[in-house]
């Protein structure tokens, strides 16, 4: 079993979103994570696409630098992937702080059944 780690920060940055980190074992190349989880994309867009608005998503060697809004609120971040591991650094809005748990669990599931 894969296994992920959430350490949701403890201070709003400037644009007053809360800064969150996510770190995902996968156990596999960086360059086949990387495709699988470009692979995910259509499958995420099928399943939240009525919900996400405004993605912008680039890809830089390792990193995915992605923007969208959820139900209305701004979420940004950063997905760096390596050889067996990733990490995602993201912003949520405050008002997301009540589901950071549900959040994290999304997260989990999705990269469990991407890299299971």
């Amino acid at each position: 079993r894969k296994s992920g780690s959430w350490d949701p920060g403890s201070r709003s940055s400037r644009n007053g979103g809360v800064p969150v980190r996510f770190s995902y074992d996968h156990g596999v190349p960086k360059e086949q994570a990387i495709q699988a989880l470009k692979d995910l994309r259509p499958h995420l867009l099928s399943r939240f696409g009525n919900q996400v608005s405004d993605l912008r998503e680039h890809w830089a060697e390792n990193v995915l630098s992605m923007s969208f809004a959820a139900v209305g609120f701004k979420v940004a971040g950063t997905l760096t992937v390596e050889d067996g591991s990733l990490m995602l650094d993201a912003k949520l809005p405050w008002v997301a702080r009540p589901f950071e748990g549900r959040i994290k669990r999304g997260i989990q599931e999705t990269l469990d059944s991407v890299f299971e």
